[in-house]
Order: C-alpha cells, then structure tokens, then sequence
C-alpha cells in the first residue's frame, strides 16, 4: 500500500495530484490556456507516474513537453512561452489542433481541464464575466475553445482556485461552457447524443477544499468527498447553493509520499505550487 505523505503540502500540490488521478494510462489530454500551472503539473505527474503513454496537447500547441527536461525559469502557466518550442515533441498549427480535438476522423484528445471563476449547480462554467453582459464589473480571460473541448471530449473536469458563494453559484452570469443543463434546456434536449458528441457535463469539480460529481438522475452538484483538514458544513456554508450531501461524505485521499516526491523533484522543480499559497523549503 502506498505510504501518505505526512509532510506539509500546498492546496495546489494536493490539485495537482487529484488531477493525476483522473488520468488514465492511455489518455490524451489537451490543456487549458493561461494559468494552467495545476493542470500541466498534473497531467506530467501522471505521465511519470501511470500514464507514459499520455499526450499531453497544449492550449497553444506545445506537444509531449513532459518528455524533456522544462527550463527552470519557464512559467508553466502560459501556453504561448516561447521556450516550450525547445523541448516539445512537435509543434501543432491551431487549425490541426483543433482537428486533433473536435469532432471527426481526426479527433485524438479524450480529456480536458478547465478552470472556472464561476460554476453552478449543474456545471455551467463561466469565465468571462461577472454582472451582466450589458455592464459587466469583471472581465475574465474568455471561452476560447472551451465549448469545443467540453462538447467534443469523453469526459472533462473542472478545478477552481477558490470555493466560496462568488465561485460556486445557483447560475452562472455567463456560460462560458455548458454543463448538464441549464435554462435553456439540456445535453439531450441540444441533440449531444444524437451527434455523438459528449451527452454529460464535468464528471467532477475539483476545488481546494472538497470535490463534487453531479447526481445521476437530477444532474445536480453532489459532494463526493472532503479534503483533510476541512469539513462537511465548511463546504455548505461555502456554497452559493444547495448540494446534495449523501449520508456518509469520505474524507479525499490525501497525497502519497511517492506523489509529492516526485511532483517536487522531477516536475514542479520552479517551486511553482508551492510559492502559490507560500510554503517555505
């Protein structure tokens, strides 16, 4: 049995391992765009660990970087850093991408990451706007892509930086990506299944105190389970609407020593994860 990591880790590093466990040992992963360090470090994190095989498809193009070894001072956030040329297998052209991860005899992506800075009861993501269309009070970095990926992909997940009533709300003020359902019908309603395209919304939430899945029937957000260190009634009160709460919510498995080890040493060598949330060496 795999040995817990008794040590100190950050929010992101415990993000980053949840993410590597969703991966599988053949899957072919496109990432998301700006500020993606969780997402890329645990998508390599899996490829060290349990999934060689794995193609790793940046936002930009960038392919199979995990099998070279990153530039120390390359931020890992952003898609377009000009370094990643150096190390990556192959460089993609946008519209090849696109082909490698829509619909069609091309298609060779199986599972996206997206952030959110908002997500409802039944998936709808939003990174666009908060307030209305018409006078938003905040603008976010946009959709670009995300309703392709999320449409066309096997399965996708959701993490979020934060989870509080502004982040996890009854409806989202913009929907960036459609979930489940939303006001305007659903999956099926749209004729997903009827193309072939993906019939479910996120298969899981990952946030930094909890994670949740979507109930069966009513597609409605359910906890799954609770991070170490935090509780049930924390994840309720920070939580802009009512979740499913099954009888007995399990405690996230926490992080493996062999995870963090291998996180710190071979993949997240700028410290990146860890000047997150500022845990000192």
């Amino acid at each position: 049995m795999a040995k817990v990591y008794e040590g100190e880790y950050t929010i992101s590093e415990l993000q980053s391992i949840l993410i590597s466990r969703q991966i599988k040992f053949e899957d072919n992963i496109i990432g998301p765009g700006f500020y993606n360090d969780v997402v890329y470090n645990g998508a390599l994190l899996a490829m060290k660990n349990h999934a060689p095989n794995t193609l790793y498809l940046s936002g930009i193009g960038w392919s199979s970087l995990a099998q070279a070894e990153i530039p120390r001072h390359t931020p890992m956030y952003i898609p377009f850093e000009y370094r990643f040329m150096a190390i990556c297998e192959k460089i993609i052209r946008g519209h090849d991408e696109i082909q490698l991860s829509a619909g069609g005899p091309r298609r060779h992506c199986d599972v996206f990451f997206l952030g959110a800075m908002q997500v409802d009861k039944y998936g709808n993501q939003n990174i666009s706007i908060r307030g209305s269309i018409d006078k938003p009070t905040f603008r976010g970095p946009g959709i670009i892509g995300l309703q392709t990926f999320s449409t066309f992909m096997d399965r996708y997940y959701i993490y979020t930086r934060n989870h509080d009533t502004r982040t996890f709300v009854d409806e989202v003020d913009f929907i960036s990506a459609a979930g489940y359902k939303n006001r305007n019908g659903d999956r099926e309603s749209w004729g997903f299944a009827k193309h072939g395209w993906n019939p479910n919304g996120p298969k899981e939430i990952i946030s930094p105190i909890a994670c949740m899945d979507f109930d069966e029937k009513t597609k409605h957000m359910r906890l799954k389970s609770v991070h170490p260190g935090h509780t049930v009634q924390e994840v309720k009160e920070k939580t802009g609407f009512e979740l499913i709460i099954p009888a007995n919510v399990p405690q996230t498995d926490p992080p493996y020593e062999e995870e963090i080890v291998t996180l710190r040493e071979q993949i997240d060598k700028t410290k990146c994860l860890k000047r997150l949330h500022g845990l000192q060496e």
